[in-house]
């Protein structure tokens, strides 16, 4: 019986979901968990500014404008932040914008199309937005550390 209980939580606990290593995620360094808790802070201060800027667009202007501006303002404010604050890199790069800026357009169009998506059922566009940020934020995290801030 105990080795049925070992071999069930050893099993358990290095499984892979959707290919998240959980035991990977759970023996990280102190390095990569400064650095989620530095995107995390940087993360709700853009996303502050970002959705004040959103949410007061969607009153005066259409889903694709108010997206459209809001990241605008996450474009440049996040590129800097998260380049320089969270993934330490020395030199903020051309190449860095570009592919900061590829994310950026990637983000926009998941962000308006969900909205719109969302708003065919009568969901506020407003609470949709507000509702995307968890998984936008998923998204552009392992798209920057992955592929963009690699110093």
């Amino acid at each position: 019986m105990a080795n049925w209980k070992y071999f069930f939580l050893n099993k358990l606990l290095n499984f892979r979901l959707f290919g998240f290593d959980v035991m990977g995620y759970l023996n990280q360094s102190k390095k990569d968990i400064k650095e989620k808790k530095l995107f995390i802070f940087f993360g709700v201060l853009n996303v502050f500014f970002t959705n004040i800027i959103l949410q007061i667009s969607l009153i005066y202007f259409s889903t694709q404008l108010a997206t459209f501006l809001s990241q605008l303002f996450n474009l440049n404010f996040g590129f800097y932040m998260y380049g320089k604050k969270v993934f330490k890199v020395k030199e903020l790069k051309k190449r860095d914008f570009i592919n900061y800026f590829m994310l950026n357009i990637i983000l926009w169009n998941i962000n308006w199309g969900l909205i719109s998506f969302l708003n065919i059922f009568n969901i506020s566009r407003n609470i949709s937005a507000l509702a995307l940020i968890p998984f936008l934020a998923l998204l552009s995290y392992v798209y920057q550390k992955q592929f963009i801030f690699l110093d």
